[in-house]
């Protein structure tokens, strides 16, 4: 049996999303598009804002 996996977190997002409309139907559900409007990111060697 393998060893469990050492799991570390790697990173955070927060976004602003707008309404999502829908694309089209597909056989396991429906499809949407999700417009990011702004947000930040926090990564282990990288920050970032817009």
């Amino acid at each position: 049996m393998p060893a469990a996996a050492i799991l570390e977190f790697m990173t955070e997002l927060r976004v602003q999303a707008a309404a999502p409309p829908e694309v089209s139907d597909v056989p396991p559900g429906r499809r949407r598009v999700i417009e990011i409007l702004g947000g930040s990111f926090d990564w282990r060697l990288t920050k970032g804002a817009d």
